[in-house]
């Protein structure tokens, strides 16, 4: 390792390039089809070609992705990004009328978590948000003309305000209480199982409550949070000069992480490609970092990147020492990303292009982020050897 941060601070010329690939012609992507079965997943990932730093006889960890019911269809999110005068009335009526009762469901599911739950202080608080923003939303007028458009408008900016504040750092009031309910389980795999779930069903539906909010109030301005022409190479090169640069502020040292010097367009979100790239390579460069430390050489992580008429996908890969088997059991644990087994020192640093909300729950998160799209994230480990995660983004309509 150097001798201090400073002296090895990465810059732009550590984040080598690296030739993306396009999809074999003819390959059918099975994540255009409805996820149904278990093997879906896996019959995707094995179609394609060991990446350059991927490994053989991995163990698979990843299940099929479930059907998910967003507030709204993807296309009509599309819509909002060009909606005007009465066409984004109607928008705003259809909003009026669904928020409301995903907020009401949302309070609902959290009243019926397991192991009393639902009486811990920070879930009620979070129930306690949903009502007021739920009565909010009803003593506002019906959208008809501009004015009331306005107050809509407003309203869901406050609403966006209380969750970059206090509000959607629900995600970490929850993970509070899951960290005292499973202290309470006792460490029952099916109680713990039934935590998770529940977890993972929450943070589904409040990323899609988020996605549309943001969506209405941004659309006018910026035309949305999906852009036409999103360029992965870009926004993983940039993740990956932040995550050296925090790796760096807390280990002293960080790997070379060889990145596709340009990647074909496509069309998503960028706060959604950017959070997922992240967490992965938060993940391998941590691992990388202290398998340095224990004297190994884990190499460069690998990402390369597939472009298809379905989607995008990612393929990141490490030489790290992969992850032990205890691990691998509660590798989809929201309990298990939310502190035990990670290292805080990571989520005490600040390098300001990565103070994004919620950094530091790992891949359960990202799987989330993944599978609302309609898309999935699979992990593949060695012990002993190495990790690569791939997940999949579908082209936005």
């Amino acid at each position: 390792f150097g001798s201090s941060a400073t002296a090895n601070h990465p810059n732009a010329d550590d984040v080598k390039p690296k030739g993306a690939r396009e999809a074999p012609s003819g390959h059918k992507n099975p994540y255009t089809q409805t996820p149904s079965a278990a093997a879906m997943a896996a019959a995707r990932f094995a179609a394609r070609q060991t990446p350059t730093y991927g490994f053989a006889g991995g163990r698979s960890m990843g299940s099929p992705p479930p059907r998910v019911a967003t507030l709204f269809p993807l296309r009509v999110l599309r819509e909002m990004d060009a909606a005007t005068g009465l066409r984004r009335r109607e928008l705003a009526r259809s909003l009026q009328v669904a928020l409301p009762h995903r907020l009401r469901q949302r309070v609902q599911s959290l009243q019926q978590l397991p192991m009393e739950m639902s009486h811990d202080p920070d879930i009620q608080a979070i129930c306690q948000t949903y009502h007021e923003w739920d009565n909010m939303m009803g003593q506002l007028p019906l959208v008809t003309d501009s004015t009331a458009e306005q107050k809509l408008t407003m309203m869901l900016k406050r609403m966006l305000g209380t969750s970059c504040s206090s509000g959607f750092s629900s995600h970490r009031r929850v993970m509070k209480a899951v960290a005292r309910a499973h202290a309470r389980s006792g460490g029952c795999p099916t109680m713990m199982n039934s935590i998770d779930t529940a977890v993972d069903d929450f943070m589904l539906h409040r990323l899609d409550i988020r996605v549309i909010l943001k969506q209405f109030v941004t659309s006018p301005q910026t035309g949305g949070i999906f852009h036409l022409g999103l360029n992965p190479a870009e926004i993983t090169q940039r993740a990956a000069r932040d995550i050296r640069a925090l790796c760096h502020q807390v280990h002293g040292w960080a790997p070379e992480i060889e990145v596709p010097a340009a990647a074909p367009t496509f069309h998503h979100a960028p706060c959604i490609l950017s959070y997922v790239v992240q967490e992965v390579l938060k993940n391998s460069t941590r691992a990388a970092a202290l398998a340095a430390q224990a004297g190994e050489d884990p190499g460069r992580i690998g990402v390369e990147m597939v472009r298809d008429r379905a989607g995008l996908e990612v393929v990141i890969s490490d030489r790290a020492g992969g992850i032990d088997a205890q691990t691998q059991r509660h590798i989809w644990s929201f309990f298990q990303a939310s502190g035990r087994g990670t290292d805080q020192r990571w989520d005490q640093c600040k390098v300001p292009s990565l103070s994004l909300a919620g950094y530091g729950l790992g891949l359960p998160l990202a799987r989330v982020y993944c599978r609302y799209f309609g898309g999935d994230l699979e992990v593949l480990t060695k012990e002993g050897t190495g990790t690569t995660v791939r997940f999949f983004l579908p082209t936005l309509p």
